[in-house]
């Protein structure tokens, strides 16, 4: 019993470590999505009806929405970019035990990574805060790095105008902000 004590304790510390380090480089804290939200996510996706080929969640935490996303679309690469270690092994993990062969983890700030690949995707997903900075970075993200489709949770961007806005999900009035490229006329 003294042994799961101490591990249970050890773990504890980790994570809270992991959280306050990535608060203190100034990041974001991984925050989950509520079922209500992912369930939506997963749905305004097929919803669209286009061959989705790349999906980029920006911020995948501890992967409760990478993981279902690969689940459901199992053809398409997903990539999840985590700046905080302990969701990034986490996910890590998951993925070796669930044998996702079409998920990509990439650890680092997102912006970043994607603009040093040039990585271009079909779709993003980002749970955005309400930061002028973090907002200006998506928007430029989606302007650069996202071909058709940017999912945002909680709070919309300020340059672009989007074709849809789904909620209250959720207790906490989650919303779902969808913008769209003007090139692709199926949404």
């Amino acid at each position: 019993m003294l042994v799961f004590c101490l591990i249970l304790v050890l773990l504890l510390l980790f994570v809270a470590s992991s959280i306050f380090i990535t608060v203190m480089r100034g990041y974001i804290p991984p925050i989950p999505s509520s079922k209500g939200v992912r369930t939506e996510i997963l749905k305004q996706i097929q919803e669209m009806d286009l061959p989705v080929v790349s999906i980029a969640e920006i911020g995948c935490g501890y992967g409760f929405i990478l993981f279902q996303l690969a689940r459901r679309f199992p053809k398409a690469q997903i990539i999840g970019f985590e700046v905080a270690f302990t969701p990034y092994l986490f996910c890590r993990i998951c993925q070796i035990i669930g044998r996702f062969k079409n998920v990509r983890l990439i650890y680092g700030d997102a912006f970043e990574q994607m603009e040093k690949r040039n990585l271009i995707v079909d779709i993003g997903i980002v749970y955005l805060i309400n930061t002028p900075v973090v907002i200006q970075q998506v928007e430029n993200l989606y302007q650069k790095h996202i071909k058709q489709t940017l999912i945002v949770n909680s709070y919309p961007l300020k340059m672009y105008k989007p074709i849809r806005v789904v909620g209250p999900l959720d207790i906490f009035k989650s919303k779902l902000y969808l913008y769209k490229k003007q090139n692709d006329k199926n949404f």
